[in-house]
């Protein structure tokens, strides 16, 4: 089997590609590095109880979760972001992330807040609802 060429018999060969290199010199757009968002978890505490519904924020966004029933808790975060904890009737506790993946938090209560002991919540009764419960009670 043979070929035949028909255009010109020039033959080219491949060039070296030329390398330049420049110390301390980058040519075109540079990307910022970002630290890696990572999942923190940790649990949240009063007392060795666990606090359901708590808050967590990182600082300065919108990203943001609420504990568990048994106090657990996660969040995605950067290395230096900071978590805000906060709780009603609770003083808010502020951490730094740092390599740790888990954070066990002790919230403690506000001098601030005075806690009631009971909510009363009634209901107004209509004009025809009174005089119906008053002449229920004729007959008790």
């Amino acid at each position: 089997m043979t070929l035949v060429g028909v255009e010109s018999s020039e033959v080219l060969a491949q060039e070296k590609p030329k390398t330049e290199q420049h110390d301390g010199y980058v040519k075109g757009n540079m990307l910022p590095i970002t630290p890696q968002i990572k999942m923190i978890k940790g649990v949240v505490k009063e007392a060795n109880v666990p606090l359901p519904g708590v808050n967590i924020v990182v600082k300065g966004t919108t990203i943001n979760t609420q504990t568990d029933m048994d106090g657990n808790f996660r969040i995605e975060a950067k290395k230096n972001d900071v978590l805000v904890v906060s709780y009603l009737g609770y003083t808010s506790f502020e951490t730094k992330v740092d390599e740790n993946n888990f954070y066990a938090i002790e919230l403690k209560p506000s001098e601030n807040h005075v806690t009631l002991g009971v909510v009363i919540v009634c209901k107004k009764r209509t004009f025809l609802g009174r005089i119906f419960h008053s002449i229920g009670n004729w007959f008790r």
